[in-house]
């Protein structure tokens, strides 16, 4: 057969950075995939997939998988009652102070699709 120079005809050297891309290999549907810089304190890893999330994002942001943000038991900061994981604010009457780790719009947004109690 035939050879041209350079070796195989149709092959392209493939970016380092697009490595997976295109392959299933978790790049979550476009959004979050680098982009914003956000990063640190407050992301999550779905239970269900394993993607890695953004802090703001009440859902899990892999296009199969979509899962609510797993959310544990927490301790108040400022009276010290123990409330149930599915609280966004302090159980205690006089309190009711809101939950420290998930921001405020990603908790209402978990209400709002029945996944936590105000």
């Amino acid at each position: 057969g035939m050879q041209r120079a350079g070796g195989m005809i149709g092959m392209q050297t493939m970016n380092p950075g697009m490595m997976g891309m295109g392959m299933g290999m978790g790049c979550g549907g476009g959004k979050g995939f680098g982009g914003k810089g956000k990063g640190g304190g407050g992301d999550w890893v779905c239970v269900q997939c394993g993607n890695n999330n953004f802090a703001d994002r009440a859902f899990c942001n892999m296009r199969k998988c979509s899962a609510a943000r797993p959310m544990g038991e927490w301790t108040c900061a400022q009276c010290g009652n123990h409330n149930f994981s599915d609280r966004m604010t302090c159980n205690m009457r006089k309190c009711q102070a809101t939950r420290p780790d998930i921001p405020m719009q990603v908790a209402q947004e978990l209400i709002a699709k029945g996944c936590g109690k105000g």
